[in-house]
């Protein structure tokens, strides 16, 4: 359009030129020759009513308000406070663990958490409810019907069962004259199964009854292997009495001493308060204190020493050390229940190696005189108890420390659930033949 024009104009120029007295038409502002000037934007207050209002826009960012400070901090709890009341009732809680059961512990502590939920003690009890949470599923996953502890427990109340049913037959055999043998040992064949089942039952009831955790049915089970133990060790004085060779005051010894050892462990349950490695390491002690007294009557008895009071002294006292250093070194190093058994595997290596050495060197050198009796018997009993303090330094080493970790003095309460067992306890079973090994040296 802008060549028309310019055509137009032209066409013009040159009629006026040709008109001398025509004067040139005058342009039209709008058709002038100027730059074209771009188009305003219109803004949105321009806009008529009868366009679509747009979306509001933001308000500048020096307009908007500031969010509120508190809004943005984090929500502070409150500390847990120490609270004697809910400290008192926590105890009480962990106290009932060993009375009822886990679903009555985790509302006890349910209760304290309600009560003082603000206090280090609900922090605690907290803490108890999962984990007693995470051990009943890990029950519930169990395929055994007893926790291993009370299995123990059963073992070995049955074989005692079976144990005094022989008893009983050896005192009906050495006071009834003219019992056939046939009928003995039938009432002894009845007798055995009659006891061991009834009293493996028995075990099982007592320890659900009064509900005993893993250490304390451990403890009862050891308890009744080792008042047997003592009494084994009594049969040298018992052997001194004029009984004309009849067996029922040594054999009720054994089997009175063993009853005394269950129910006494039993009753000590309720102050000791032992975990399964604990007992292992009472065990333990217990053995290789069995093997020293062993040791110790075999220079006895080189020695000609008739007094039958002193291998019976020698013995049990040493049985006894063993056992109360085993309790007290579970209390003091923090071990668990398979380095028990490597303490145990270095007193065996230890022990054989300079038992069989020292005896093989005095057979090469002709030197088995006299003093053979007490070098091989020292020999031994330093092996024993190097090779023991070897296993506690090897398991050390192998975890990976330095030294064992060291824990106050002071027991552990264990929940009365199950336990998974990552292998079978052998240990206890075995403990009722120490003596006889002891005294065959």
């Amino acid at each position: 359009m802008t060549s028309a024009m310019n055509f137009l104009l032209v066409a013009l120029l040159l009629t006026a030129a040709a008109d001398p007295a025509t004067p040139p038409p005058a342009l039209d502002p709008a058709v002038a020759v100027s730059e074209p000037t771009p188009t305003p934007s219109v803004p949105p207050a321009a806009t008529t009513e009868t366009e679509t209002a747009p979306t509001q826009a933001p308000a500048p960012i020096d307009e908007l308000q500031p969010p509120d400070a508190a809004s943005l901090a984090p929500r502070v709890l409150p500390a847990p406070n120490e609270d004697d009341t809910a400290n008192r009732a926590y105890a009480a809680c962990l106290e009932s663990a060993r009375q009822d059961d886990a679903a009555s512990v985790s509302a006890c502590f349910d209760g304290v958490v309600a009560a003082w939920p603000n206090s280090l003690a609900a922090v605690r009890a907290r803490a108890n409810v999962s984990l007693l949470q995470a051990e009943r599923e890990l029950a519930s996953t169990q395929q055994s019907l007893l926790p291993p502890g009370r299995l123990e427990l059963v073992g070995v109340a049955g074989i005692f069962g079976v144990w005094n049913a022989i008893a009983g037959g050896v005192v009906v055999a050495s006071n009834l004259q003219g019992a056939g043998p046939g009928a003995l040992l039938i009432g002894i064949s009845a007798g055995s199964l009659a006891l061991g089942v009834g009293f493996g039952v028995g075990g099982a009831l007592i320890g659900d009854s009064l509900k005993l955790d893993e250490g304390a049915s451990r403890m009862v089970a050891s308890g009744i292997l080792w008042g047997t133990n003592m009494g084994i060790g009594l049969l040298p004085v018992i052997f001194t009495l004029n009984t004309n060779g009849n067996a029922t005051v040594p054999v009720l010894t054994v089997v009175g001493a063993g009853w005394v050892g269950g129910l006494g462990s039993l009753a000590l349950t309720n102050i000791l308060r032992l975990d399964t490695t604990a007992v292992s390491m009472v065990n333990s002690g217990g053995i290789w204190g069995s093997v020293i007294g062993g040791l110790v009557m075999t220079n006895l008895a080189n020695s000609q020493v008739t007094e039958a009071s002193a291998y019976s002294a020698v013995y049990i006292g040493a049985s006894m050390l063993g056992l109360v250093g085993g309790g007290l070194l579970s209390q003091t190093v923090n071990v668990s229940w398979g380095e028990t058994l490597i303490f145990d595997l270095g007193a065996v290596i230890s022990g054989s190696v300079m038992g069989f050495g020292s005896a093989g060197i005095m057979l090469a050198t002709g030197n088995d005189g006299k003093y053979a009796t007490p070098i091989l018997t020292s020999a031994i009993g330093v092996g024993v108890l190097g090779g023991y303090a070897a296993g506690m330094l090897a398991s050390s080493m192998l975890r990976g420390a330095d030294a064992p970790f060291w824990r106050s003095f002071g027991a552990n309460i264990k929940p009365t659930t199950a336990k998974p067992m990552a292998v079978v306890d052998l240990k206890g079973q075995p403990v009722s033949m120490m003596p006889l090994v002891a005294l065959a040296f």
